[in-house]
């Protein structure tokens, strides 16, 4: 076949073809899996706003770390089965049921509300601020594989009390299971929507042996608080833009913290990444695509990586020439950062 002055043999035709149609039919093709690759490392003392206390000359940033996430067609499955720095997750560990991906998007911008608000009270509370806080019971949003309450529990139940007590906040829940021990059983009170209305259940669980804390009892539950409301000492807003989930959460807390002690800067010309949610005791939560956020952290030239202490066996899979230095708690960060400085 001549196409201009070029001739092109048929058999090459056709294979070129034969291989356009399979990419486009495999492009078309769905299937239940997520692909994640590393994102972006992204400064956030641009996305902190606030009157009360004047801008400091930058003397170094706190980058929050991200992933790239889509839902995988069948080239992007085969694309993420053979590129070392992509992930491929089942749908199901992303969504509730009824849910679909854009529903997912939706509920990770609400948890990206979530995340700066409890980085915001905890970056007050560790300056000597007075925060009310207050919610609506503790929304399970994920269960581990090895957790007794996988087929009692489901993400989006909301347990409003445990063993008599009254949950309104994460940490409600906390305190009443650390004073428990592993084996022991725990009845909670669960509201779980059911044809658009809440249905209230009572449920036992069995709590199983912390894996990062031994003899510590867990339910083997990722928790937030439900519809959390807070009551701040003077306004600071983070705009985020499209970035989703709590994962931010250690980075927005060590942001805001730098941002109003302009005096005392933490950070002494460093760029320091971070990933990890925290809760209302300061404590880091650990968070998915570590290691791909390594990678991140890397390529934005960061000087060290805050991940969880949960997580930092999938950090280090990552191979980045960067300090990787795991945290259990705001404290861990602060501390690690006045060492070095």
């Amino acid at each position: 076949m001549r196409i201009g002055r070029f001739f092109i043999p048929r058999r090459t035709l056709a294979l070129t073809l034969t291989v356009l149609g399979v990419l486009v039919a495999l492009w078309f093709t769905p299937t239940n899996y997520v692909m994640s690759v590393p994102g972006s490392a992204t400064d956030t003392s641009d996305m902190i706003i606030t009157d009360a206390v004047p801008p400091a000359p930058e003397t170094g940033r706190v980058l929050l770390t991200t992933v790239f996430s889509r839902e995988a067609n069948a080239l992007l499955y085969v694309v993420g089965g053979i590129y070392p720095r992509a992930n491929l997750t089942p749908t199901t560990a992303y969504l509730r049921p009824g849910e679909d991906f854009d529903d997912y998007l939706r509920r990770t911008r609400q948890m990206m509300q979530e995340s700066q608000d409890l980085a915001k009270y905890v970056a007050f509370d560790h300056l000597g601020y007075d925060v009310a806080f207050d919610g609506d019971g503790v929304l399970v949003v994920s269960i581990r594989a090895d957790s007794l309450a996988r087929d009692i529990l489901a993400p989006g139940d909301v347990i409003v009390e445990a063993a008599g007590e009254p949950m309104r906040i994460v940490d409600d829940l906390l305190d009443l299971v650390g004073r428990k021990r592993p084996g022991e059983d725990v009845t909670l009170t669960v509201l779980r929507e059911e044809e658009g209305e809440p249905v209230r259940y009572r449920e036992n669980v069995t709590l199983i042996e912390s894996p990062d804390a031994p003899g510590a009892a867990i339910i083997g539950i990722g928790v937030t608080t439900e519809r959390p409301r807070f009551v701040f000492p003077f306004e600071v807003s983070i705009d985020a833009g499209n970035i989703g989930g709590p994962s931010a959460g250690l980075a927005f807390t060590l942001s805001l913290i730098d941002r109003l002690t302009p005096d005392q800067s933490l950070l002494d010309g460093r760029n320091i990444a971070c990933t990890g949610t925290v809760n209302v005791r300061g404590e880091v939560g650990s968070v998915g695509g570590v290691r791909l956020k390594a990678y991140a952290a890397e390529r934005a030239g960061a000087d060290a990586f805050l991940v969880p202490k949960a997580n930092i066996d999938d950090a280090r899979k990552a191979s980045v020439d960067i300090e990787i230095v795991p945290v259990a708690d705001l404290e861990d960060a602060l501390a690690f950062l006045r060492a070095a400085s």
